[in-house]
């Protein structure tokens, strides 16, 4: 099974047939998700920030969106997010991927550990 975590800017997937909600208990919390089928494949879509992008970056509950992916079955993951660059040959839309990964987050759990 497949997934999609949608960032900023990407709060549903259209035109993909009949999404059902699904809800998943972790021990970390609740996790709330829509399933489909795409060419064969499920696929899963989890909204980062909650539906109607209510929840902030910090209040996020990662660990609980991670185990229930993995509860589920799911073995891959794209995760989408909006943010800028200082790279002008970088325009808008680009697709880019991270070789580097700072997290300056403080007074979240990091870890599973």
């Amino acid at each position: 099974m497949k997934a999609i975590i949608g960032g900023t800017g990407i709060y549903q997937i259209e035109n993909v047939g009949e999404m059902k909600t699904i809800e998943v208990q972790t021990p970390y919390g609740i996790v709330s998700m829509d399933q489909t089928l795409v060419n064969g494949v499920e696929l899963v879509f989890l909204a980062r920030h909650g539906k109607g992008h209510k929840t902030p970056p910090h209040m996020i509950n990662y660990r609980a969106n991670m185990m229930a992916l993995k509860e589920i079955g799911v073995d891959e993951v794209l995760g989408t997010c909006a943010v800028g660059s200082c790279h002008e040959e970088l325009a808008p839309g680009e697709l880019v991927l991270m070789t580097d990964f700072l997290d300056f987050t403080k007074g979240r759990t990091q870890t599973y550990f």
